[in-house]
């Protein structure tokens, strides 16, 4: 069995997740990352896959540093000016024809993926909610479809596959986007086997079972 961390405030609204992972991990929880030298160091030796769930308070940030650079991390955020991203140019994200009800949770077509043909296998559609557009040049992982647009205002500055939802550099995983919540995963989409894909082919093949 393998390990990992879920670094979240609101424990409750990641259960389905939770529930998808425990077959092939065993996952806990924290509220707060650490961030002394052996402090990090035992979390290295003790998980295989980090989850940050929120934006990092500013002390955990050398601790979540260390950890992309050795450990399969995967963040989600919705907020544009986050650590990393606080130079970059982001534009809110916008779909108003593949959708929820509603322009700004955005039903993602895999068969458009530019990302592995590995991380969509079975899987027909991803849901996201409150996505932004943020170009890293790292590789592709989410983008949009046709009808999506990244905006400001009523000015479309990105449009189709050109808009980059996640990406991700060796182990590191960004998604500017809500793709892992309850709310997102109750939508009844793919997401939870995009999830277990995408850890196959970071893990270096593990098998899960859904």
């Amino acid at each position: 069995m393998l390990n990992a961390l879920f670094i979240a405030k609101d424990t409750y609204k990641f259960r389905e997740l939770e529930s998808a992972l425990l077959t092939s991990f065993f996952v806990d929880y924290t509220d707060k990352l650490e961030s002394g030298l052996e402090q990090v160091s035992k979390l290295e030796f003790s998980y295989d896959v980090f989850f940050l769930l929120r934006d990092p308070f500013y002390d955990e940030i050398p601790a979540v540093n260390r950890l992309i650079k050795n450990k399969v991390f995967i963040y989600q955020t919705i907020n544009p000016d986050n650590w990393i991203l606080n130079d970059k140019d982001k534009y809110p994200v916008y779909d108003r024809k593949s959708n929820l009800n509603d322009d700004r949770k955005i039903v993602l077509n895999a068969s458009n993926m530019m990302g592995k043909p590995e991380y969509f296998k079975g899987v027909k559609e991803i849901a996201v909610f409150n996505p932004f557009h943020v170009d890293l040049n790292w590789e592709i992982v989410l983008n949009g479809n046709e009808t999506t647009m990244a905006m400001i205002g009523d000015i479309a500055l990105r449009y189709g596959r050109e808009v980059v939802i996640a990406q991700k550099s060796r182990n590191f995983v960004l998604f500017s986007c809500d793709v892992l919540s309850d709310e997102v995963v109750a939508a009844k989409r793919d997401n939870i086997k995009f999830i277990l894909n995408l850890l196959n082919s970071l893990l270096g093949g593990a098998e899960f079972v859904k």
